[in-house]
């Protein structure tokens, strides 16, 4: 769909594709200035501190820089606010990338297309290194405050499926296009190549949103052979962004800036609108909005009042590293002055240095002043303790803003136990929990935009590894129409305390004194980091089994009771239906409820013990010495080797003499009166 006339109420989104980019460019030359955006500087500031030490090198020989009139003051940088951000974002994603599909209600038999849904995902965490792409978006948001993950479908990703082949605009010879299958592809834009109305606090209403990518000149070439001319014109992304060349790469202008508008469907574009452009004369495509929403995904963890942004963790950190870096230059350029040792002789004192062996010897001659003439040291290195305690002062400042303490930082005693070191990082998790929930919120609509764009444009089938039992893996087919009943995904949650090695190690040791672990395999799934659901996976499933039941018999459906259910817990259960008066009052609703709870007791009844047993514990009891084994035919004996048996004699079933009716047992005399500690009868 084009959209070719402009909106009668003037709309600008709606205009023709020439005059909306035309508009949408003036804006963007005053984006990103502090006379168009209040958060500019900041953004550049930041950026150049974050980096500054290697951004502002003077020379490759040393890391030191130097100012003054010949270079005797020392600029020392120590980027402790930069390690603490680092320590900050390694909390924040310590969390597994792991998702869980969601499907629609309205649908059946939907485990087979969640298992697919689940396997693309799995495989688009790791083509994708979604790991490493999520700690970047969000040291974007510690360092600038905002940051994004755009989820795109490229046509010109995959495996090659197809050449179309065309005449070329001028008649010349035939050309080809290569067809691909499209894939799935995540970024992580830059403040700088976004831009979006920040007047506007909450992102789900922004109504559109720009994103400024680097595009291949000759792949847009190939793709639009009818915009060559216009294509080979578009200055190159150096020369937009750089005054200078670097490696001597004049003559490689590859790279040029393509602009993506996405435009929400709303009632004045019901359909939503995406236009791709270099410039007004090159338009690469004008089309409705085939994602349905925007495909930018904002991470904005602490939001500024009034403002589609966020405030930056560096922004705090920022005066205490400034001062930390000038107390360490005032000392470093004390010390680099001074350092070799000075000697103050006075005036007249007729000092003569002579030297023997190594040795010198210094010769005066005694003047009538003080200290006789003598030549004295300069201590010009010694420096006050205060100078000293302030940096300590600042260094302990931005760990308290920044919540990352030594402890968590691994610099503690070594008496200290891993319990301690757990909390302590427990505590800094919890200050991150507002930037770990803003992260998690992104990764989940990422993911359902790419299960969502997958369904829309994957057209033909492809295959994904779907894992099976013992970590075996086998390919399943599948096109964009298996996809439909999924609906969004959710992240599986982890214990804060699993996170570190030490709190992992804390937990599996109570677990196991405990008793809820059993077995090896449990304990190093805990030091694995596994969710502890894993461990309790059967109770957890009967309890959602029961709330179903429950759920289903409060609105009149039937329900049936197996063999194999854990009888006792259902009939405790769903007791609590019945808790409620106004159930009680319903006669239907109560004689279902008991109709049920009768036929657990009768099947507790009727079915075979090992069976249940087998069912609710996952072993088989053991027979005891002399029983009659379970499950056993009525009147078999035990065999040589089993319970009942004595090795190396007579077995008591196998001697009749042995059994109770020849050994009669002794008849007890009655008992008598006996006397207390004092030798008094009771």
């Amino acid at each position: 769909m084009r959209m070719g006339d402009k909106n009668k109420r003037g709309y600008w989104l709606a205009y023709d594709a020439k005059d909306l980019v035309t508009k949408i460019q003036g804006i963007d030359l005053n984006y990103r200035t502090f006379s168009g955006n209040p958060l500019a500087d900041m953004w550049y500031r930041n950026s150049y501190a974050y980096y500054s030490t290697i951004f502002r090198t003077d020379s490759w020989m040393t890391a030191l820089q130097f100012d003054g009139e010949q270079g005797e003051l020392v600029r020392m940088s120590i980027p402790q606010a930069r390690s603490l951000i680092r320590d900050a974002v390694t909390l924040t994603t310590k969390q597994k990338l792991a998702f869980q599909a969601l499907a629609s209600v309205e649908k059946t038999q939907v485990n087979e297309n969640m298992r697919i849904a689940n396997a693309i995902v799995a495989n688009l965490v790791d083509e994708q290194t979604l790991d490493i792409k999520n700690e970047l978006m969000v040291e974007h948001g510690f360092v600038l405050g905002t940051g994004f993950m755009a989820t795109k479908w490229r046509s010109d990703r995959g495996r090659p499926r197809a050449v179309e082949v065309f005449s070329s605009p001028d008649g010349g010879e035939e050309k080809r296009n290569v067809i691909y299958d499209g894939a799935i592809e995540i970024s992580i834009p830059l403040v700088f190549d976004i831009m979006y109305d920040f007047t506007i606090a909450d992102w789900e209403n922004v109504p559109w949103v720009k994103e400024r990518v680097k595009r291949n000149r000759w792949d847009l070439i190939e793709q639009h052979p009818a915009l060559e001319e216009e294509i080979l014109k578009l200055p190159s992304c150096r020369t937009s962004d750089l005054s200078r060349s670097f490696f001597g790469l004049d003559d490689l202008d590859d790279m040029v800036y393509v602009h993506e508008i996405y435009a929400r469907p709303s009632p004045a574009l019901p359909e939503g609108r995406m236009i791709f452009y270099a410039n007004p004369e090159t338009i690469f495509l004008e089309e409705v909005n085939e994602y349905g929403a925007l495909p930018i995904e904002q991470y904005k963890p602490e939001p500024l009042m009034g403002l589609n942004a966020g405030y930056p963790l560096l922004s705090s950190l920022l005066p205490s590293q400034e001062m930390y870096d000038h107390e360490f230059s005032a000392i470093a350029t004390n010390h680099a002055a001074f350092a070799v040792q000075n000697i103050a002789c006075p005036r007249g004192s007729d000092i003569n240095v002579q030297q023997l062996l190594g040795m010198n010897f210094v010769d005066y001659t005694p003047q009538p002043i003080d200290g006789g003439g003598k030549p004295t040291p300069l201590q010009l290195t010694s420096t006050s303790p205060e100078v000293f305690k302030l940096p300590e002062m600042l260094l302990q400042n931005m760990q308290g803003l920044s919540r990352i303490s030594s402890a968590v930082r691994g610099d503690m005693p070594a008496s200290t136990s891993g319990v301690a070191i757990a909390t302590l990082t427990t505590n800094a998790l919890e200050f991150f929990s507002g930037y770990a929930k803003a992260d998690q919120s992104v990764l989940k609509k990422a993911m359902t935009h790419a299960i969502k764009a997958t369904r829309k444009f994957q057209k033909v089938e492809k295959s994904v590894a779907i894992a099976g039992k013992n970590n075996q893996r086998f390919a399943k087919t599948y096109t964009g129409d298996d996809l439909d009943p999924i609906t969004g995904f959710e992240m599986q949650a982890v214990n804060p305390m699993l996170q570190t090695m030490a709190g992992r190690i804390d937990i599996a040791e109570k677990m196991v004194q405990s008793g809820l672990v059993k077995n090896v395999q449990g304990y190093v799934s805990i030091l694995d980091g596994q969710p502890l659901t894993a461990l309790y996976k059967p109770e957890l499933s009967e309890n959602d089994l029961i709330e179903s039941e429950n759920e289903m018999m409060s609105q009149g459906q039937e329900v049936h009771a197996l063999s194999i259910d854990n009888h006792p817990l259902h009939v405790f259960m769903h007791k609590i239906l019945l808790n409620d008066p106004r159930v009680r009052g319903d006669a239907e609703l109560t004689g279902a409820v008991n109709e049920h709870l009768l036929e657990h007791l009768k099947l507790q009844r009727e079915t075979d013990p090992l069976l249940m047993a087998m069912a609710n514990t996952g072993m088989a009891p053991q027979a005891q010495p002399g029983e009659q084994p379970q499950g056993a035919p009525p009147g078999e004996q035990p065999q040589q080797g089993q319970p009942g048996e004595q090795q190396g004699g007579d077995s008591i079933g196998a001697n009749p003499e042995l059994m109770g009716e020849t050994m009669p047992m002794p008849e007890a005399e009655p008992a008598q009166p006996g006397n207390d500690l004092l030798g008094r009868t009771q």
